[in-house]
C-alpha cells in the first residue's frame, strides 16, 4: 500500500489543474453543535466545509471521554441469555440448520470475533497511514490546517477504537469460553484491495488508497448505528458499537466535507477514473465474505455442503446488492451532490455495478 509521495489524489504535479489548487482561507469554522450518529445528514451540495466537526472533541470522543473498558458480565455457568451479536445481522445463525443442530450462539459470537477483527485492521493498517498522510499535508492538495489538525484527532480515534475491538475480543473469549477462529489473516475486502490498487497504474495508487477511505468512512456510520440497537445483546457490546459509532458520525462528516473540498480541484481525467472506481471501492467494503462465513459454520460443526445451503439461502445475489444499495445511498449522494455522475463513463459504472437502478422512461413512475 505504499508508494511515491507524488502518486496523490490528487492532481498529477506535472499537469495543469482544472481549477485552483489552494483551499483558500482556513474558514473551517467551529460547529455550535455535535453530530447525531443516529441521523446523519444528507450530503450537502456546498464545495468547501463550513464547520469544524471536532470542536466538542475533548468532551465527546470515546477515547477523551469514555471508560477506558467496557467490561462483559462474567456468568459462572458459561451461559447468558443475552447474545453476542444481534441475531437480525447474522442471517446463517438463524437458519433451521444452524438452529436444529444448536449452533446459533457460537456462529454468532464468530461473527462477533470477525467484525472486531475487520474493524482492527481497517482502522491500523488502512485508515491511520491515510490520515498520516493527510496530519502530514501530503496529498498533494492543500487544505485548511484546522483540517490536517483534525486528522491527528481521527487518527487517535481508529488507534482507540482498534485496541477497543481487541479489548472486546478477548473478554468475549474469557467469558463465553467460545475460542476465536480468527487466524489474523487479512479480511477478504482488503486483499480485494490490495489487488485493486495492484492493478491500477502506479501514479494513481495513493489516489486510490485514499478515495477507499474516504468511501469506508462515509459508509461505516450507518452500519455501525444498526448494530448497536438490538437489546438481545449484552450491553458492552452494545456500548462499544455505539461509541465507535458516535466518532465514526462525526468522521463522515469530516470526509464528506474533505471530499468536496478536494474533488473540484482535481483534474477533469483524474475525477473521471477515479470516479469509476468509486462502485468498486463501495462493494469491495460492503459485500459479505461468502467464503469465510461459510469455513466459520463448518468449524462450528457443519459439514460442507450444509455450510454451502445455509450460505446460499441467508445471501441471495439481489439481497446482497439491495442491502449494498440502502447502505450506500449516503456515499452514493455524496458523489452525486459533487456531479461525479455528470460524467457518462462515472454513470455506466455505478449502473453496472447495480448501485443505481436505470431511471424509468417518462411517464413510467420510479427512477433511480
Amino acid at each position: 500500500m505504499n508508494s511515491a509521495k507524488d502518486d496523490t489524489m490528487e492532481a498529477d504535479e506535472h499537469e495543469a489543474p482544472s481549477a485552483p489548487r489552494r483551499a483558500g482561507p482556513d474558514d473551517y469554522e467551529p460547529s455550535t453543535s455535535p453530530v447525531d450518529a443516529a441521523a446523519p445528514t444528507e450530503p450537502r451540495s456546498a464545495q468547501s466545509p463550513g464547520t469544524n466537526r471536532f470542536a466538542k472533541w475533548d468532551s465527546c470522543a470515546a477515547i477523551r471521554s469514555k471508560p477506558r473498558q467496557r467490561m462483559l458480565r462474567r456468568h459462572t455457568d458459561g451461559t447468558s441469555e443475552l447474545a453476542y451479536f444481534s441475531p437480525d445481522l447474522v442471517p446463517v445463525s438463524r437458519h433451521p440448520l444452524v438452529v436444529e443442530r444448536g449452533l446459533s450462539r457460537q456462529v454468532q459470537i464468530q461473527h462477533l470475533y470477525s467484525y472486531l477483527w475487520f474493524t482492527t485492521v481497517l482502522e491500523q493498517q488502512f485508515v491511520n497511514p491515510i490520515m498520516i498522510r493527510i496530519a502530514t499535508g501530503n496529498i498533494g492538495l492543500a487544505i485548511p490546517k484546522s483540517m490536517q489538525v483534525d486528522a491527528h484527532r481521527i487518527y487517535c480515534d481508529e488507534g482507540y477504537h482498534a485496541l477497543c475491538a481487541v479489548d472486546l475480543a478477548q473478554q468475549a473469549e474469557e467469558c463465553s469460553g467460545v475460542a476465536s477462529r480468527i487466524d489474523g489473516s487479512l479480511p477478504k475486502p482488503f486483499r480485494d484491495l490490495n489487488r485493486l490498487v495492484e492493478r491500477t497504474p502506479e501514479k494513481l495508487r495513493r489516489s486510490v488508497e485514499l478515495a477507499f477511505v474516504i468511501v469506508s468512512e462515509t459508509l461505516v456510520s450507518a452500519i455501525l448505528t444498526r448494530a448497536h440497537l438490538d437489546l438481545r445483546v449484552e450491553p458492552a457490546i452494545r456500548q462499544v458499537i455505539l461509541e465507535h459509532a458516535q466518532d465514526e458520525a462525526v468522521h463522515q462528516a469530516y470526509f464528506s466535507d474533505l471530499t468536496r473540498l478536494i474533488w473540484p480541484l482535481l483534474d477533469a481525467g483524474l475525477r473521471r477514473q477515479l470516479g469509476q472506481l468509486i462502485p468498486e471501492l463501495i462493494l469491495t467494503f460492503l459485500k459479505p465474505d461468502l467464503g469465510h462465513i461459510a469455513d466459520v459454520l463448518i468449524a462450528c460443526g457443519l459439514v460442507p455442503q450444509d455450510a454451502e445451503r445455509v450460505v446460499a439461502d441467508c445471501y441471495p445475489r439481489q439481497e446482497i446488492l439491495g442491502a449494498a444499495r440502502y447502505a450506500s445511498s449516503y456515499t452514493v449522494g455524496l458523489f452525486r451532490s459533487l456531479d461525479a455522475l455528470g460524467d457518462a463513463d462515472v454513470q455506466r459504472a455505478f449502473l453496472a455495478s447495480g448501485l443505481l437502478t436505470p431511471a424509468a422512461p417518462p411517464g413510467t413512475g420510479g427512477g433511480a
